[in-house]
């Protein structure tokens, strides 16, 4: 079976945005739900009925999700890779960006795309995310499934990097911060590398504002 590129990197978003995001946030969402009902089901006795049939929802509901998420971003993955084949390197959108871009770094950056374009409500509201103006980097903590010691270190090590590189900007809001502070600075997009994920040039200078004289 022949596999489309994508025609332009709107195209490619709108997939990105409008199909994976929440199906992965629907799964996370669901994992936590079991996680719950099992944390707090009764264990000196037999569970009620309603609670068990609940619970084996909650598990078969959890099973497709993983199974849409993985065919969802296989079929993502694919159209992309079919699209640089077709117009070469380095692709498309955020191919441009500099520095490799990990699986991880990629859904960040995403996940922020959709915050900056008014998304994030649609995108990933069943994980509570629905900031227009950044996440926080506990949200993105939760979208990368960081759950163990490692994880989140993996996690704060990767949004350092992306910090670094220019890609997204950290607001710590204080002048002295101390480690637990890092769960709460909110993340947003750079400016040249929104434009750089749009494909759009003109959005660099978006929100800056000239005076009487025409000076910036």
């Amino acid at each position: 079976m022949t596999i489309a590129p994508y025609e332009n990197t709107i195209n490619h978003l709108e997939e990105e945005i409008g199909r994976y995001l929440p199906t992965r946030a629907a799964r996370i969402s669901a994992e936590r739900q079991l996680k719950d009902a099992k944390l707090y089901a009764p264990t000196d006795g037999v569970i009620g009925e309603k609670q068990q049939v609940a619970m084996q929802e909650t598990e078969r509901r959890v099973r497709e999700l993983r199974k849409q998420e993985e065919i969802t971003r296989t079929d993502i993955d694919a159209r992309l890779d079919a699209t640089r084949k077709f117009i070469g390197y380095p692709g498309i959108g955020m191919d441009h960006l500099n520095g490799g871009l990990s699986p991880d770094a990629r859904l960040v950056l995403t996940a922020l795309t959709a915050t900056a374009l008014g998304l994030g409500s649609d995108a990933m509201g069943e994980l509570g995310m629905m900031f227009y103006s950044g996440l926080s980097t506990l949200d993105l903590m939760t979208l990368l499934d960081a759950h163990s010691i490692a994880d989140r270190l993996k996690a704060r090590r990767l949004l350092l990097d992306l910090c670094g590189k220019g890609f997204v900007t950290l607001d710590y809001r204080a002048k002295q911060v101390s480690p637990e502070d890092f769960n709460t600075v909110e993340v947003s997009l750079s400016r040249r590398a929104f434009c750089v994920i749009l494909e759009d040039p003109s959005l660099e200078t978006e929100g800056i504002f000239t005076d009487a004289d025409g000076k910036e």
